[in-house]
């Protein structure tokens, strides 16, 4: 484990090894992601329970020595050499769960621990005789085995390789074609990889298909993407999903700005390509976000789902809306 001397320190490692944790599961199709055998007998949505419910674990403890609650480590009933069985019971606890849900968790659960942590006093992380749960240990070395040096163990145990050997040897008990489009989360994961890649990531723009367009374009295997927009400050566009050639899935949106004298174009632009890269960061485009940065406030809401879906974006700068987009979108049938 390494040793951190500075709050600034740890949070540091904090983020480095959760961005690359977060990097090295983004290449994972849905399927990879839940297939056995990335260590051992768990898969990748295995090691993401696991990862949750030690922060989980920590944030029980803090929050009971803070309450004066007598506090059980690891558990009730439990000394640290029964580590293994526990470890075991999360896993038994978490193995039938949708992959969908361990993700959200893994999100909201790494917002939640980082809260906390950004709200503890250096003094108290370092201090000896602070906390009695912790015995001879650091509040410092309890926070950053339950986070960044635990995130570095997970990534060594995500191995992208070793997934798809096994499911190249399973042979005959994997489909021999996919389906035509593939399940919800496959097109969704590919959704967030585009606009990722594209508009958010500034992405280099293609030739204009239609007289006066702005295009954008990603493909990744039976996949592309096209984002066509017209305007500037108010701008009205379109994005479209092929599969195979043909058009499964389209967004439709129209954003403006409400305050020019307030904000301008650029930096709505930038406000919004910050946002939405911290919300695909979390493998969605949906379900709503809120980010601030300054004086600047960005919100999105929405209802429905990939299949069917409409909602608003909009940002706010002291105290009043200056942009608001409106976007519906969904699957497109013959």
């Amino acid at each position: 484990m390494a040793r951190y001397t500075t709050k600034t320190a740890l949070l540091e490692a904090i983020h480095v090894e959760r961005e690359l944790l977060e990097k090295k599961i983004a290449g994972l199709t849905p399927e990879e992601m839940v297939w056995p055998g990335s260590m051992d007998d768990w898969s990748v949505k295995d090691i993401l329970a696991h990862l949750v419910d030690w922060e989980q674990r920590f944030i029980g403890w803090y929050e009971a020595g803070r309450r004066g609650e007598e506090v059980h480590t690891p558990a009730p009933g439990m000394t640290w050499r029964d580590l293994p069985r526990l470890n075991q019971q999360g896993y038994e606890r978490h193995r039938s769960r949708p992959l969908t849900d361990v993700l959200a968790d893994f999100h909201t659960s790494f917002r939640q621990i980082l809260a906390l942590v950004e709200s503890i006093p250096e003094e108290e992380m370092f201090a000896t005789d602070r906390h009695p749960w912790t015995g001879k240990w650091r509040l410092v070395g309890y926070i950053a085995g339950n986070t960044c040096d635990h995130y570095r163990w997970a990534r060594t145990q995500v191995r992208p390789q070793r997934i798809r050997r096994g499911m190249v040897a399973a042979g005959p008990s994997l489909p021999e074609e996919p389906p035509a489009l593939g399940s919800l989360g496959q097109l969704t994961a590919f959704i967030v990889r585009a606009k990722a890649a594209t508009y958010v990531g500034a992405g280099a723009k293609s030739p204009s298909c239609r007289p006066g367009s702005h295009d954008l374009r990603f493909q990744e295997g039976d996949f592309a993407y096209l984002d066509s927009y017209f305007g500037g400050a108010d701008f009205i566009g379109e994005e479209v999903v092929y599969h195979q050639g043909r058009p499964v899935w389209a967004m439709n949106y129209y954003g403006r700005i409400l305050a020019p004298e307030r904000i301008t174009a650029a930096e709505a632009g930038r406000m919004i390509q910050e946002s939405l890269s911290l919300m695909y960061r979390e493998g969605r485009f949906l379900g709503g976000f809120e980010h601030q940065a300054g004086a600047d406030t960005y919100v999105d809401t929405s209802q429905g789902d990939v299949a069917s879906f409409g909602g608003k974006e909009w940002i706010v700068r002291d105290g009043v809306r200056v942009y608001e987009l409106v976007y519906h979108g969904g699957l497109i049938q013959e």
